[in-house]
């Protein structure tokens, strides 16, 4: 295991992150897929820095799809009640690691956004960082955001590109409405300049 400085914004957290050793036995255990949440996606690094950005002090803060649950950790570090999640158990044991290690306190629990649990308790601002690259995934996200939002509340996703959040945001329920659309900077995995879509979401 891997443990690293992340600054994002003014706020710097450690993250604790698979080793090349650990990734050659993750692939070699994989039954369906390779394990995306190992990576530091560009996605993740653009949310946590809009987070980083934003007063979330005493808020309840849930992040879904988390992998190494990078925003949820800044939201940890800003000051909210933060719980991590996702839907393979493998990523939280790097996601508490980072925790420990940056001094903060955050929930994690196995979580699959398209069928949360009844008794998960409703966020004020719910976080999702490139969850959308599954075509089905835009409307069992959107199906779920009214579960897992207080009245009021907020959603912050961040996507590679455009299309993944139109997708999201022609499958909205009457509950939810787009209360902002941006782009924010940050870098590709070689490094190169490039733009990551906002969609913020507010549950009417």
């Amino acid at each position: 295991m891997l443990i690293e400085p992340v600054r994002c914004g003014g706020v710097e957290v450690q993250l604790a992150r698979p080793e090349a050793a650990d990734l050659a036995a993750l692939l070699d255990a994989a039954i369906e897929e390779a394990p995306y949440w190992a990576e530091l996606w560009p996605s993740a690094r653009a949310l946590a820095t809009v987070v980083a950005a934003r007063d979330v002090a005493g808020q309840r803060v849930l992040e879904v799809g988390c992998g190494l649950a990078l925003p949820a950790l800044v939201a940890a570090a800003r000051g909210a009640a933060a719980m991590a999640t996702d839907v393979d158990a493998a990523p939280l044991a790097f996601v508490a690691e980072s925790a420990r290690a940056s001094g903060l306190d955050i929930a994690t629990a196995v979580v699959d956004f398209a069928a949360p649990p009844d008794d998960l308790d409703p966020f004020e601002l719910v976080l999702a960082a490139d969850v959308l690259y599954v075509d089905a995934s835009a409307a069992q996200l959107a199906a779920s955001l009214p579960r897992l939002l207080d009245e009021g509340g907020r959603a912050v996703l961040t996507c590679p590109w455009r299309g993944q959040a139109d997708r999201l945001a022609a499958a909205l329920p009457a509950e939810l409405a787009v209360a902002g659309r941006s782009a924010v900077a940050t870098t590709s995995f070689r490094g190169a300049p490039m733009q990551v879509d906002v969609l913020e979401l507010a549950r009417c």
